[in-house]
C-alpha cells in the first residue's frame, strides 16, 4: 500500500470482556475494519486452528493417547467465546487486515496485558512490525496465555490432588444408585442452566430414576464440602490407583508431545507454541478423565446428560471415559449452532471418540449443521425449552404497561450497558426488568445496583423466560447473548447492543437471526421509542419471530420429550410420562 500518511501505533488492551483487543485512534480495530472483515478474521482464525489440529488427528501413526493433546487436553483452545489461542489468531488476522487500510508500524501494550510470546514473534516475524521484546512475555502452556495463575501446569497443584483423590472415599450420598440414575452436568439442582428441565426429567421419568448433579468443571485438588444436595464430585474416591494411571499416561504424553513438536512447528510454529504443555496440565487432563469414567462405572447410569458445548476439554474428556464406560453422553444445547463458535464446530468422523453419543439442539439450522459436520441423523433431536409465542397457548394479555427486559451478561459490559439504555428510555409507565447472567450475580455487580437506585425495577434473574416475557408487549436488549433470542422466541422485540462487547464477533450468527441491531449510546433512543407506542412494538415483536423462524426454523418439541426420547434410543427404557405422575 502507498501512503503519504505517517505509520500508526497501535495497543493492545483489555477487551471488554475479552482478556485483550486492539485499539487504534481511541476506538477497537474492530471499528475501522467493520463487520464483514472483522468476521472475516474471525473466520479465518478459526480455520487456522483447525487446520494445526487436524494436521496432528490425521497423522497415520495417531494413539489412543493423542485426545490428551488435541482434544481433550486442550485448555482454552476451544472456548464459548474469543479466548485462548484463537483470540490471538483473531488479533493477528485483525492486524493484517488493518495493515491493509492503515500504516502500521508499531504495536504497543497496555497496562502490564498478559501477552503470550508468540504472538509478539508473530507479529514480528509475519506483519514486520515494532513490538515489545518477546522474551519478557510467557511463552508456552495456553492456560498461562489467559491467566498466569493457571494452576493445572503447576507442581504444588499436582500434589494437592494427589492427595485428594488419593485418599478420599465415594460420596455415600449415592449409595443404592446404582443401575438405576442419570447424571446431570450441574453445580446445583435448583439453579439448573436450563431452567426446568431438571423437574420436567423427575415428572417424566417418575421416582424409580434418580438424578444426581455431577460438578462440571470440578479442579481435582479442590474441595467438595460446600456442594449443595444432589450435587456430587467426580473426584472425591477416584482411589490410588487413578492416580497411577494418570501419572503413566500423563508421561506418555509428554513423550508423545515432545515426539511430534519437529512436525506440529512445520504446520504452525506459532499454535505448536501456544500450546505446549507442562507435565501437570497432563496429569489433570487423564486424572479428570479417569475419575470420570471410574464414576460412570461405578454407578452405571442410563445416560450423562451434558450442558451447552461438546468441544471444550472437560466435556471432551467426559466424553470419552462415558464412551469407554459404555454409558452414553447427551448434549443439550439450546443456543442455535454456529460455526464462528470456537466451541461448536467439529469433525465428527475424526474426534467420534470424544464426542457425545446424542445431541439436543432448538432449531433445524442447528440440526443441519450437526449433519454437515458428520453426525449420523439418529443422533440428533429437537428440543426446546423456549417455544415461539404463536405455537404454544398463551394466556390473555393481561392489562398493564410495557415491559423493557435487560438481558446482562459480562460484568464489564453491564455497568455501561444499563446507564445507557435507562438513560434512553422514554419517560412513559414501563415495566422495568432485570436479568443477570447466571454466573455473575448482583451482588458481584455494585455499578449495576448503583445505576438502579432510585428505580423500581424486578429481579427476574433464574425466572423462566416464558415467565418473564409478555408476549407482544416487551422489549429486550442484549449485547450479544443468546438469551436475546430465547426473549424473541417467548415474544419479545430485541434490540442488541454488540457494540459494547469485544465477543460479539462470535455471536454475529445469533446477532444476524433475529432483532434489530444499536449502532451506538446516541442510536439507542431511537430503538427505546418503540415503548411509547404499544402497537408499533407488537408489530416489531411480530416481525422478530418471523425473522427468527425464517433464519433457524425453530422446533416446537418440549425440551424435557427430546432428551427422553434420545435417552430411549439409547437404552432401550421407555422413558414416557407416568400415569402416577399425572
Amino acid at each position: 500500500m502507498t501512503t503519504d500518511r505517517p505509520a500508526d501505533t497501535i495497543t493492545l488492551r483489555h477487551g471488554v470482556p475479552t482478556p485483550a483487543d486492539l485499539y487504534l485512534d481511541g476506538h477497537p480495530l474492530s471499528h475501522l475494519l467493520g463487520w464483514d472483515e472483522t468476521l472475516a478474521c474471525l473466520d479465518r482464525a478459526i480455520a487456522r486452528l483447525f487446520t494445526f489440529f487436524r494436521a496432528a488427528q490425521d497423522r497415520p501413526d495417531r494413539t489412543p493417547l493423542d485426545i490428551f493433546l488435541f482434544e481433550g487436553g486442550w485448555v482454552y483452545a476451544k472456548r464459548d467465546g474469543l479466548a485462548g489461542p484463537v483470540l490471538w489468531l483473531f488479533l493477528l488476522e485483525q492486524l493484517r487486515a488493518g495493515m491493509a487500510r492503515r500504516p502500521l508500524a508499531r504495536l504497543e501494550i497496555e497496562n502490564d496485558l498478559h501477552v503470550p510470546a508468540e504472538f509478539l514473534r508473530a507479529a514480528r516475524d509475519e506483519l514486520g512490525l515494532v513490538t515489545p521484546d518477546p522474551a519478557g512475555f510467557p511463552a508456552h502452556a495456553s492456560a498461562e496465555i489467559r491467566d498466569p495463575r493457571d494452576r493445572m501446569g503447576k507442581w504444588r497443584w499436582l500434589w494437592r490432588s494427589v492427595l485428594r483423590v488419593a485418599t478420599t472415599r465415594p460420596d455415600p450420598a449415592v449409595k443404592g444408585a446404582q443401575g438405576r440414575c442419570l447424571l446431570i452436568s450441574t453445580a446445583s439442582m435448583q439453579k439448573h442452566r436450563y431452567g426446568t428441565l431438571i423437574d420436567d426429567l423427575h415428572h417424566q421419568i417418575g421416582d424409580g430414576t434418580r438424578l444426581i448433579g455431577v460438578h462440571p468443571k470440578e479442579r481435582a485438588w479442590a474441595s467438595d464440602a460446600d456442594y449443595p444436595p444432589g450435587v456430587i464430585s467426580a473426584h472425591r474416591g477416584g482411589g490410588p490407583g487413578a492416580v497411577l494411571r494418570a501419572a503413566w499416561i500423563g508421561w506418555r504424553v509428554m513423550r508423545r508431545q515432545r515426539q511430534l513438536a519437529p512436525d506440529m512447528r512445520r504446520v504452525d510454529p506459532v499454535l505448536a507454541s501456544m500450546l505446549t504443555y507442562r507435565y501437570p496440565h497432563a496429569f489433570h487432563a487423564a486424572l479428570h478423565a479417569l475419575c470420570i469414567e471410574a464414576l460412570v462405572r461405578r454407578l452405571r447410569p442410563a445416560a450423562f446428560i451434558r450442558n451447552g458445548n461438546y468441544n471444550t476439554p472437560d466435556e471432551r474428556r467426559t466424553n470419552w471415559a462415558c464412551r469407554r464406560a459404555g454409558v452414553p453422553t447427551i448434549v443439550v444445547t439450546p443456543r442455535s449452532l454456529s460455526t464462528r463458535m470456537p466451541a461448536m464446530p467439529m469433525d465428527y468422523r475424526r474426534e467420534r471418540d470424544s464426542l457425545p453419543v446424542g445431541y439436543v439442539v432448538s432449531d433445524e439450522r442447528s440440526r443441519a449443521l450437526l449433519h454437515d459436520w458428520g453426525v449420523p441423523d439418529r443422533d440428533i433431536a429437537l428440543g426446546s425449552l423456549e417455544i415461539l409465542a404463536e405455537e404454544t397457548p398463551q394466556a390473555p394479555a393481561e392489562p398493564g404497561p410495557v415491559c423493557a427486559l435487560i438481558l446482562l451478561d459480562n460484568r464489564r459490559v453491564s455497568g455501561t450497558m444499563i446507564r445507557q439504555i435507562l438513560d434512553a428510555l422514554p419517560a412513559t409507565n414501563i415495566r422495568l426488568l432485570v436479568r443477570a447472567h447466571p454466573l455473575t450475580p448482583f451482588s458481584a455487580q455494585p455499578d449495576v445496583l448503583q445505576a438502579l437506585e432510585g428505580r423500581d425495577w424486578e429481579d427476574v434473574t433464574g425466572v423462566l423466560m416464558r415467565k418473564v416475557v409478555r408476549p407482544d408487549r416487551t422489549l429486550a436488549f442484549s449485547p450479544c447473548s443468546g438469551a436475546g433470542v430465547d426473549a424473541v422466541r417467548c415474544g419479545a422485540a430485541l434490540v442488541w447492543m454488540p457494540y459494547l462487547s469485544s465477543n460479539a464477533p462470535a455471536h454475529m450468527d445469533a446477532i444476524a437471526s433475529t432483532g434489530t441491531v444499536c449502532d451506538g449510546a446516541s442510536d439507542l433512543p431511537r430503538h427505546t421509542a418503540v415503548l411509547a407506542d404499544p402497537a408499533a412494538l407488537a408489530r416489531q415483536a411480530r416481525t422478530d419471530r418471523d425473522t427468527l423462524r425464517a433464519a433457524l426454523t425453530p422446533t416446537h418439541t418440549p425440551l424435557v420429550d427430546a432428551v427422553c426420547a434420545l435417552i430411549a434410543a439409547r437404552q432401550g427404557t421407555p422413558y414416557t410420562r407416568s400415569q402416577d405422575n399425572d
